[in-house]
C-alpha cells in the first residue's frame, strides 16, 4: 500500500471584525459632562426632581383619600379621567420678539456649554450650519438680519464648547449694548449655562453616583 497523502492544513483566518453601526457608535469617544447633577439632560431625571415628586405624592394622597371614601366604579372615572377627555387649552397670544429672544439665547447658550470640549470636524460643521441656518429661518426679521451681520463681522468659533460659549455671549452682549441692558461676564458662561455658582448644588437629586 501506499502511504498515505500528506494534508496541508490551511491557517485560520479570522472572521471580519463586524463594522456595524452600534459597534461604530460604541468607539467613540463618551463627552464627558462635568456639570454636578446635569438639569437637561435627561427627561426622566428631571421628572424626580423633588417639587415633581412632591405633587406625584399629595395627588396620590389624594387620589387614594378619594377612593376610601367613595365606590371604585362610582369615582374612577371622575377622578383618573383620559388626558384625551380634557381638550386642550391653547396659550392666548403667540410669543413677541421678546418672549422668542429670552427662550432662544436660553437655548443657544445651553447649547454651546455642552458643545464638545474636543468636536469633530463633521460636529463643527454642523454647528456652522446650524448658525447658519438660524440666520436664514429665525422668525424675527431684523433680529436674523443682525445675526447675519455679526456672522459676517466675527464668524463663529467652534473648535470647543468654551470658544462657541464666549462667541454666543460677545453677540449677545452686543445686542445687550444697543437695547442699553448690563454686559454679562463671558468667563462665567459655563458657571451661568451649565456648572452653576460655587459652592451650589442646583440639582441635588440629579446627582449622579
Amino acid at each position: 500500500m501506499s502511504a498515505p497523502e500528506q494534508v496541508q492544513q490551511q491557517p485560520s483566518v479570522e472572521p471580519p471584525a463586524a463594522t456595524t453601526t452600534q459597534d461604530a457608535r460604541a468607539k467613540q469617544p463618551k463627552r464627558s459632562n462635568k456639570a454636578k447633577g446635569c438639569g437637561v439632560c435627561s427627561d426622566f431625571k428631571t421628572l424626580r426632581r423633588k417639587p415633581v415628586a412632591e405633587v406625584f405624592s399629595k395627588a396620590s394622597t389624594d387620589a387614594a383619600a378619594a377612593m376610601s371614601s367613595t365606590s371604585l366604579s362610582s369615582k374612577a372615572s371622575s377622578t383618573f379621567s383620559s388626558p384625551s377627555s380634557s381638550p386642550y387649552q391653547p396659550f392666548p397670544c403667540p410669543p413677541d420678539s421678546s418672549t422668542l429672544g429670552s427662550s432662544t439665547w436660553t437655548f443657544l447658550h445651553t447649547m454651546a456649554a455642552y458643545y464638545p470640549e474636543t468636536p469633530s470636524p463633521a460636529e463643527q460643521l454642523s454647528m456652522r450650519n446650524f448658525i447658519s441656518a438660524l440666520t436664514r429661518f429665525y422668525p424675527c426679521g431684523y433680529c436674523a438680519e443682525h445675526l447675519t451681520t455679526e456672522v459676517i463681522r466675527n464668524p463663529p468659533t467652534v473648535q470647543n464648547n468654551r470658544a462657541l460659549s464666549k462667541w454666543f455671549c460677545e453677540v449677545h452682549n452686543e445686542v445687550n449694548q444697543r437695547q442699553g441692558k448690563p454686559k454679562f461676564d463671558c468667563s462665567k458662561v459655563f458657571e451661568r449655562w451649565r456648572d452653576g455658582a460655587p459652592g451650589t448644588d442646583c440639582f441635588p437629586d440629579l446627582a449622579e453616583a
